[in-house]
């Protein structure tokens, strides 16, 4: 056994760990102190903990590649047991979802190959030898490079942007990012039949899957387009209210809205038809939250028609059922001659204010499934009206969570 053979695949493993630990740290932000030093987001915190594990990371993965010798396969293997590794250590420390989990490390390992994307091409022009040595110096300045460009890029927004981005970049990104990984770990074996194959396998179905959700997109959008003129040729030529309700209803249904039954509003009673949108709200997203409400709706508002204030009120309120909690979530309303106010707020994970900001930027939306425009629409609608939208998470003792809350004023400022 070659002792020092063997130190320098433990030490050259250490240093990966360590580069990919620090990547990481700097790509995502974790809900825990082991990852992530609220106070210097750009200095991942190193424990004593943290050097132990690391050494212990560097010894047992040196020690495999050290045993593993030439063999190509069995190095694939042992690569692909590790990044799943690496994956679910990451979800589990940081709490975040597998999917997002598998973004920060894919974006850790992609920005690592641009660092050392010139160290391979140095190499290549100067015909340099591919030895452990040469190993172990290019894992040591890919280390220092990447300390130095973390303190200059802001990985944590790129991480962010597409993890609130709209599917469709979900699924681009995705695909790249898988076909980038298996080039990365069969490079070697490349000339294999099922490799290619694999590869073809999965492009085909990538690309079916984008042509699938565009043509969903733009069947939605002529469906759309068609049940808004639909809608206003009634409101046109239909004078009982009894039938416009019914085709308004039956129309929805066609196209895919599920349609519970509703609570009927009352004329003139804004405060009342107000609690009863909201429940309607609750039940068509099936919420099992409760709601508590304190709406005050004192008199018109001049500036805004009250079927624009229950649009407003709608978007605040998609985003907070969304959420599927099961806490409270509170709504509060005023309504008057110059002045008006909605605030909702619900129960949330721990956001940064950067994650705030992103979810009122375009083609992100705090939904699951199909991402959609509401707050950064909405953010428009109220600043044509000289209004003002706010937003900030905080922790409240009463409900042992964070909430987040979100509102807008339009009009006089109260004291």
């Amino acid at each position: 056994m070659d002792i020092r053979l063997w130190l320098i695949f433990i030490l050259l493993n250490s240093l990966n760990g360590l580069t990919l630990y620090y990547l990481i740290c700097v790509t995502m932000k974790p809900r825990t102190s082991l990852l992530f030093d609220e106070k210097k987001i750009n200095k991942p915190k190193i424990t004593l903990k943290l050097l132990l594990i690391g050494i212990g990371y560097g010894v047992v993965v040196g020690s495999m590649f050290y045993m593993i010798g030439d063999s190509q396969s069995v190095e694939l293997i042992v690569n692909i047991i590790f990044m799943i590794v690496f994956v679910v250590a990451i979800k589990m420390i940081t709490k975040e979802k597998m999917i997002h989990a598998i973004l920060a490390y894919a974006i850790a390992f992609i920005v690592g190959l641009l660092i050392q994307f010139p160290l391979i091409i140095i190499t290549l022009i100067f015909n340099v030898s591919n030895n452990i040595y040469v190993a172990l110096i290019s894992q040591i300045i890919v280390l220092a490079s990447v300390i130095l460009i973390c303190k200059r890029i802001a990985l944590y927004d790129i991480f962010l942007f597409i993890k609130m981005s709209i599917t469709l970049v979900d699924v681009t990104f995705t695909f790249s990012v898988g076909l980038l990984l298996l080039l990365y770990f069969v490079h070697e074996l490349i000339t294999a039949r099922w490799i290619n194959l694999a590869i073809s396998l999965i492009m085909a179905v990538s690309f079916y899957k984008m042509a699938v959700y565009t043509m969903k997109l733009k069947e939605e959008r002529h469906d759309t387009r068609n049940l808004l003129t639909g809608i206003d040729f009634l409101l046109q030529t239909e004078k009982d209210p009894e039938k416009l309700e019914s085709h308004y209803t039956q129309t929805l249904k066609g196209i895919g809205f599920d349609i519970p039954e509703m609570k009927a509003f009352k004329a003139k009673n804004y405060e009342d038809n107000l609690l009863t949108f909201i429940e309607n709200q609750k039940q068509a997203h099936q919420s099992r939250a409760e709601v508590i409400t304190n709406i005050n709706y004192y008199y018109e508002n001049e500036q805004i028609p009250i079927p624009i204030i229950v649009q407003m009120l709608g978007t605040f309120l998609d985003n907070a059922f969304d959420t599927k909690t099961k806490k409270p979530i509170l709504v509060s309303i005023t309504v008057e001659a110059t002045n008006l106010e909605i605030i909702v707020e619900n129960e949330s994970d721990r956001k940064s204010t950067t994650e705030i900001d992103l979810m009122f930027g375009r083609k992100s939306s705090t939904k699951e499934g199909d991402r959609g425009y509401g707050l950064s629409k909405l953010l428009k609608d109220v600043r044509s009206y000289n209004g003002d939208v706010n937003a900030n998470c905080r922790y409240r003792q009463e409900f042992n969570s964070y909430y987040l809350s979100v509102g807008m004023r339009v009009g006089d400022k109260t004291e």
